[in-house]
């Protein structure tokens, strides 16, 4: 059969009838790739020539500590070149831990990305932008604080309040207190409730009153500092007897860390009134 092209032959090599090539096979070699070869041996060894890859030769003696082989799947190990000279191991991930120094060595551990916010006792003390905690205020009470770092927040108060219960002291005994204008204590003093950290918190007080025609408030003293008329809850009833549970919530920033904020009476009018359920509440705003 004659065919209607030339047809290269190498060697002993010859097309039959049906196109196939008999004899000699042709070697796919360096002389036919323009010594551009790739063969079994380069791609066991892991090794592709120069001219395939943009004039780029990649082999493994070339890729020194950029190389990612089996041994370095198994072991968790990539190279520093691959990850902007961070090199990520299982050893380093051991802790699980994600803070500052792990992001920027690019180590991440599983349980952080599985689990959300790190449960802490304190405040990191390099936090990042966007980092959240879970901050317990009171564990033996439950009192868990969801908190996220804020970077570009004015001021000291960098962690904002994303959620949690209140931290709160109550006193339920019932106890009276006779005519006083000025700010007292009841025979159970209090309640009492400290500050954990520094920073904006919303206060709530309050408590159920009873009593004919009276006139009364109550305020906390800060620390050191005396109640004031600015932080009162007052109810002012006529004859007869009546009851009332009055609540007042209101913000008061730039609370020092450990401060005890602590309810006190008072009664503007000779009449004697019942106190009861007396409750305190704090919830952050923002904490640094």
């Amino acid at each position: 059969m004659t065919l209607p092209f030339p047809w290269p032959t190498t060697g002993d090599s010859k097309i039959d009838s049906n196109f196939r090539v008999i004899g000699q096979r042709f070697p796919l070699g360096a002389e036919d790739l323009a010594d551009n070869s790739v063969g079994a041996a380069e791609i066991i060894a892991g090794a592709v020539g120069t001219s395939e890859i943009a004039d780029s030769n990649v082999t493994l003696a070339k890729m020194a500590d950029d190389s990612v082989g089996a041994a370095e799947i198994i072991a968790g190990s990539v190279g520093t070149s691959e990850i902007a000279d961070s090199n990520v191991t299982l050893a380093k991930m051991a802790d699980d831990s994600v803070g500052a120094a792990e992001i920027i060595a690019g180590a991440v551990g599983t349980s952080e990305l599985a689990l959300g916010p790190t449960y802490v006792t304190a405040l990191p003390a390099s936090p990042v932008d966007g980092q959240e905690v879970y901050y317990a205020a009171d564990a033996a009470n439950g009192v868990i604080w969801h908190l996220r770092y804020r970077a570009a927040a004015s001021g000291s108060y960098k962690w904002d309040f994303l959620g949690g219960p209140a931290l709160q002291a109550t006193v339920d005994n019932y106890e009276t207190l006779a005519g006083s204008l000025s700010y007292r204590d009841l025979a159970t003093v209090g309640p009492t409730v400290t500050t954990p950290l520094a920073g904006d918190y919303t206060v709530e007080h309050g408590a159920y009153i009873e009593g004919t025609a009276h006139d009364v408030v109550m305020s906390y003293a800060i620390g050191a500092t005396a109640a004031v008329d600015a932080d009162w809850v007052r109810v002012a009833i006529g004859a007869g007897l009546n009851i009332q549970h009055p609540f007042r919530s209101k913000r008061k920033t730039a609370l020092p860390a450990s401060t005890a904020l602590q309810m006190k009476y008072s009664t503007r009018n000779p009449s004697t009134v019942a106190f009861n359920y007396r409750r305190i509440a704090i919830w952050p705003v923002r904490l640094g």
